[in-house]
């Protein structure tokens, strides 16, 4: 047995012995040094030890680490088992039926996905967090709390920036596409004064310019347009606060209806799950693209 498997640390300097380490050996009692340290003593760093019964004996303590009990490796689950709780699982379980976490090598170990929920809380018209965690699939540690806190208003940074690209993304398309409409109705109604105010800049501008031609624009421009552009931004920022304030609820007000429709489908709880509830992240994407190009390509094709 080597003195790094047994952990052995010079009796001077008190660090760990390694393979290439040069060691000496006290003649009287065995106790292990670096050369180096035991050169700088001259002697055996216990020698005031020898003779008593506090003497270094090598041979014992080599006995007794020897004879250590070794620590058991930790319980590994099997394949058939959670990675928590270790309750068996059938071959079609991806998540425990137990304590609902994932099963083992599908990823975000260790996440409570309830986000502290219990499972069998009802979160409205007999759903349960269970369901609905089921439903939702993304940032479930989230939104669970919310729909179990009955409250109505909350608040949601995605639902506030991005509102059209949130609903379609959580598959709430009748509400996207009226907030999609709404957005679209904004845009369209700032035209006369976007006109207007491209009217007055020449081909090259600088920035300072631009601020200056934007202000002759509109103190020269007539009250309709300035009374559009007004409404367009009370509608945008309506529209926002409402996500941002309400989208949570609404959203819970979706997943509570779709699982309650599940009953009267013929698809399975998976498939079922699968094609209305988790995400669409395409449509969310195209929400943000039609936005962000839209009052462009209105200017370009209706101006």
């Amino acid at each position: 047995m080597s003195l790094q498997k047994e952990k052995r640390t010079c009796v001077v300097c008190h660090s760990y012995f390694f393979e290439d380490d040069d060691v000496v050996f006290c003649p009287t009692c065995g106790a292990p040094h670096h050369r180096e340290c035991y050169n700088s003593l001259g002697k055996c760093a216990l020698e005031e030890l020898h003779g008593t019964d506090k003497e270094y004996d090598f041979k014992k303590i080599t006995l007794e680490a020897e004879q250590e009990p070794k620590e058991e490796p930790k319980k590994q689950p099997t394949e058939a088992q959670c990675a928590f709780c270790y309750t068996k699982l059938k071959e079609d379980d991806k998540v425990c039926p137990y304590c609902g976490k994932p099963r083992i090598g599908m990823g975000f170990i260790g996440v409570d996905f309830l986000g502290g929920v219990d499972g069998a809380t009802d979160i409205g018209d007999g759903v349960t967090a269970t369901e609905a965690r089921d439903f939702v699939v993304v940032n479930t540690h989230r939104y669970i709390p919310k729909f179990a806190s009955k409250r109505k208003t909350s608040w949601n940074w995605m639902a506030f920036l991005l509102p059209q690209a949130w609903y379609f993304s959580r598959k709430m398309y009748a509400l996207g596409a009226v907030i999609l409409a709404v957005m679209v109705a904004s845009s369209i109604i700032t035209l006369p004064a976007t006109n207007a105010i491209l009217a007055q800049l020449p081909q090259e501008y600088t920035n300072e310019e631009f601020i200056r031609y934007l202000f002759e624009s509109l103190s020269t421009m007539d009250i309709v347009p300035l009374l559009l552009m007004a409404v367009s931004s009370i509608l945008n920022v309506a529209v926002r606060l409402f996500g941002g304030l309400f989208g949570d609820y609404w959203y819970k007000k979706h997943v509570i209806s779709k699982i309650k429709d599940r009953a009267n489908s013929d698809l399975e709880i998976e498939d079922y799950n699968q094609k209305y509830g988790g995400v669409n992240i395409i449509l969310g994407l195209i929400g943000i693209m039609i936005i962000s190009n839209l009052p462009s390509l209105l200017t370009l094709f209706i101006s």
